[in-house]
């Protein structure tokens, strides 16, 4: 796991900690951008694994993810020829 990731995974679990459990998605996306700055420190890279790891914790939580970036799990990728 890389450094960028493992401080992702940390700083969500900790904004987490702060939340209920009934917290609104709004709200729950609100306190994560609020801790962005220092999950990805501005860099190009950080910024892609912070947005991978927001949007895995907030799917979790209610956030319908694009079509076009997840897959839907119960759907096969290719059809099966016969």
């Amino acid at each position: 796991m890389s450094v960028w990731r493992q401080r992702a995974y940390e700083i969500i679990v900790e904004v987490d900690r702060t939340l209920s459990a009934d917290a609104p998605l709004k709200a729950r996306i609100r306190a994560l951008n609020a801790q962005a700055w220092y999950a990805h420190q501005g860099t190009s890279w950080g910024k892609k694994v912070w947005a991978q790891a927001k949007t895995a914790y907030l799917v979790q939580h209610g956030l319908k993810p694009r079509r076009y970036r997840v897959a839907p799990a119960s759907l096969p990728l290719f059809e099966e020829r016969v």
